[in-house]
């Protein structure tokens, strides 16, 4: 039974290009929250969440298949040069600026 469940996700994996793959986390703890006159930023054990103040609505979450740092962020601040966040660790990752508009940068 085993080996037939393996054959199915192998199969079922197949089907689906990189791009179309979501991962699918708990979004419900938040570490650390910042925000700058446009946006909001939850920074989570498994992802950022990004509330548009402007829009009134919520961006995609950023995971760690975006750049999302794997250990867990404890500190947030807005950047005020633009749409971007400065997100601490304290571990390996050190400081990680993630900008909206373009995309996650560590900062060592």
């Amino acid at each position: 039974m085993k080996a037939f469940a393996a054959f199915v996700v192998l199969v079922a994996t197949a089907q689906w290009s990189p791009g179309e793959r979501v991962l699918i986390s708990d979004f419900s703890y938040i570490d650390a929250v910042a925000a700058s006159p446009w946006l909001v930023f939850a920074a989570t054990r498994h992802g950022l969440l990004i509330y548009d103040r402007v829009a009134h609505a919520w961006r995609p979450p950023v995971t760690t298949l975006d750049g999302y740092p794997t250990s867990r962020v404890r500190t947030a601040i807005a950047d005020p040069a633009g749409n971007a966040v400065w997100l601490g660790s304290g571990g390996v990752d050190g400081y990680v600026r993630y900008d909206v508009d373009a995309r996650m940068s560590p900062c060592r």
